[in-house]
């Protein structure tokens, strides 16, 4: 019965169960069918013929085109049919392609996403990359797993023209394996369309993701991963009628662990953390689920870090998008936006700005956030820091009294004596003034898991001399830079690991073993003090004074030169700075001299400063320990060895003969600047 034709008039479609016939059979069906009616919908002729020699009833006789599958199939060379049908089975053909850089780093640091999809199964991969050329490891591994897998034969991947794909590495390992290398014609991404199709699917599940929950944009990366988890588990091979997995693995998935991306969850903190009163889970927010284990991935709001665990809860729910209030069409009192525009900075100041030149004070000449008030002999300081405000004064009774007025005027809450400011711990007494960080050492230590480090006594060793370490092995760029940047912000009140950190940073591009080993040094040695801070005696004087020193040529990859300076009201050090030189100084001469200018100007914008306060200053001592530097500033005769110097580090000069500085020579034994250098031993450290 396979070439016999029944003609069926109630036949809505042609059908056969011979594969050879059609793409989409029905292999039960017993009978070749012709539907009449499909026929005459597609401009077909039909005829009734009357034949006497044969008895039974009429056959009707049809004129036909080739269908599409016999053009195929001269068209691929006679292939079989069943090569036509089904061209593949689990793992013989891998698409592959890479998605970004992303606007943003992921959590993890990563910009690029390798994305695989297997031709059969459509089941696919995806891994997370910090740079391009990673993807050559990820694909080795995922053939070497699948051949490990699978009895069956990978014949070839497909790819883009990308310089990810297209190269040596590549080319030579396709050749081992005996795979088959296909690009895709340059410019044409539907050649790759199985994978770009993947691409569009992951990118656009993983916004809606990002968007339900309004779910940082940091965390793309754990969204694209959930969205082929997923994807993996629903979708349905369209002539196969199975999902990937299913097609991959040979059995159904389960969906039943699937939580809703984004929701908010709670941890069970273990059993050696509990607290019989306090809260016994831990905040999180669901972003996925583990690769190698039962579990999911939950970011730790108060740690701020991903971990894995089943120990969890989760809610769903999601807040009304119904208004929850109502604005009457006459508004008076003009309610205010509840979004901050990028204006309002700019207006809040304005607006404070207006009240407090109204109520007598007056502005300051440099700093433009500094306001003073006289009053029968009293001073009050008012200093803004955008919307926080701090004030003071000789007078008890004036500084209640403007606190009192400035209530009635704003909305605003009075914290009481100064103790807490910009993550500055300030302690206030009769002997003077303490400023420290304590609570964000002990902070920054836990972050980094260096609570248990053992102590040292300075923060770097004498004998380090860092460089750029091709050579050593590659550390964790976003650890590397989290553990910079938190240093930096401690040396507000931490000059003591100024040049150290300094030093560091100056490899947060590539940071390597080596550069870590010398951060982790300090956090050890922040675990020795973490009390420190500065202290202002109130018995102090207020004499201005800098202090300048360089360390010449030190950087190991430009070898640019170092300025160090620092500045100090009577014994209280009030700034300090460590600079890399614009230029690479040809000597320590021509170096000392760049850095004695930026202590200058330091100098120079602190003694406008302070005119503000009513203190006066005439020939501020500027300490040089290099004899060489305070002669080309007192001698104007223009040498061989420094006409090159820029013509705007001679102000130095300039600012000598009108008597603004006095540059003073200082053994390097008492040159205060000197702690910014270099490293010292524990004696010398100390005693600076």
């Amino acid at each position: 019965m396979e070439d016999v034709w029944i003609m069926d008039s109630g036949c809505s479609r042609h059908m056969t169960g011979h594969r050879k016939w059609f793409s989409s059979l029905n292999p039960n069906l017993g009978f070749n069918l012709v539907s009449v009616s499909q026929l005459l919908d597609e401009g077909f002729e039909v005829f009734r013929v009357d034949l006497t020699s044969v008895s039974g009833p009429a056959r009707y006789l049809v004129a036909s085109p080739s269908a599409d599958i016999w053009k195929w199939h001269r068209r691929l060379g006679h292939l079989s049919f069943d090569l036509l049908v089904m061209t593949s089975y689990p793992g013989e053909l891998l698409h592959m392609d890479t998605v970004g850089p992303a606007r943003v780093a992921s959590v993890s640091g990563k910009w690029y996403v390798l994305v695989v999809v297997d031709d059969f199964s459509r089941f696919s991969w995806v891994f997370f990359m910090e740079f391009k050329d990673e993807a050559f490891g990820f694909v080795l591994d995922l053939v070497l797993r699948l051949r490990n897998e699978s009895h069956k034969t990978m014949r070839a991947i497909r790819s883009d023209n990308g310089g990810e794909f297209r190269n040596s590495r590549f080319k030579n390992f396709c050749h081992d394996l005996g795979l088959e290398h296909q690009f895709s014609y340059p410019y044409n991404p539907p050649q790759n369309g199985v994978v770009e199709r993947k691409n569009r699917t992951l990118v656009e599940m993983a916004r809606t993701m990002l968007d339900e929950h309004r779910t940082p944009r940091r965390f793309w990366a754990e969204a694209v991963n959930t969205a082929y988890y997923i994807a993996n588990r629903i979708f349905l091979r369209a002539f196969l009628g199975k999902t990937s997995y299913e097609l991959r693995f040979g059995r159904q998935p389960s969906v039943k662990h699937l939580r809703a991306f984004g929701c908010r969850c709670f941890v069970l903190k273990k059993a050696g953390h509990l607290d019989k009163f306090k809260s016994c889970c831990l905040d999180g927010i669901l972003l996925g689920y583990a690769s190698s284990s039962r579990a999911f991935r939950v970011w730790i709001l108060e740690a701020k870090q991903v971990v894995e665990t089943c120990d969890l809860s989760f809610d769903e729910t999601m807040p009304c998008t119904t208004p929850v209030f109502e604005l009457s069409g006459d508004d008076k009192e003009g309610t205010p936006s509840l979004r901050m525009r990028k204006q309002a900075p700019r207006a809040w100041y304005a607006r404070l700005k207006s009240f407090l030149l109204k109520s007598g004070f007056v502005m300051g000449s440099v700093d433009k956030t500094l306001f003073l008030l006289s009053h029968g002999g009293d001073t009050l300081i008012v200093q803004i820091y955008v919307d926080d405000i701090i004030f003071g004064g000789s007078s008890h009774a004036l500084v209640s009294s403007f606190a009192e007025q400035i209530s009635r005027e704003f909305e605003m809450s009075l914290m009481g004596e100064l103790q807490f400011f910009l993550g500055l711990q300030i302690k206030q007494g009769l002997e003077g003034t303490f400023v420290h960080q304590a609570k964000y050492t002990r902070y920054i230590l836990k972050k980094f898991n260096m609570s248990d480090s053992k102590p040292m006594t300075t923060p770097m060793s004498t004998n380090t001399a860092l460089d750029a370490d091709e050579d050593g092995e590659t550390v964790d760029q976003k650890e590397f830079r989290g553990m910079i940047g938190s240093l930096l912000y401690l040396t507000a009140t931490r000059p003591d690991i100024q040049f150290a950190v300094c030093h560091c940073a100056r490899y947060q591009a590539s940071p390597r073993t080596s550069h870590r080993q010398v951060v982790k040094r300090i956090f050890r040695y922040l675990k020795f003090t973490p009390e420190l801070g500065l202290w202002y005696s109130s018995s102090s004087s207020l004499s201005l004074r800098g202090f300048s020193d360089v360390d010449h040529a030190g950087c190991q990859i430009g070898r640019k030169s170092t300025s160090y300076t620092c500045q100090l009201l009577g014994t209280s050090l009030v700034s300090w700075s460590s600079r890399k030189q614009a230029s690479v100084a040809l000597s320590t001469t021509e170096a000392e001299y760049v850095a004695a200018a930026s202590c200058c100007s330091q100098l120079l914008w602190m003694k406008a400063t302070l005119s503000d306060f009513g203190l006066r200053f005439d020939r501020i001592p500027h300490l040089v320990d290099s004899t060489s530097a305070i002669s080309i500033a007192k001698n104007p005769v223009l040498h061989s060895r420094t006409k090159h110097i820029d013509v705007r580090f001679h102000f130095l000069r300039d600012h000598y003969e009108k008597g603004d500085i006095d540059l003073i020579h200082v053994v390097s034994a008492n040159q205060l600047a000197d702690i910014f250098t270099k490293p010292l031993e524990f004696d010398a450290f100390t005693c600076l």
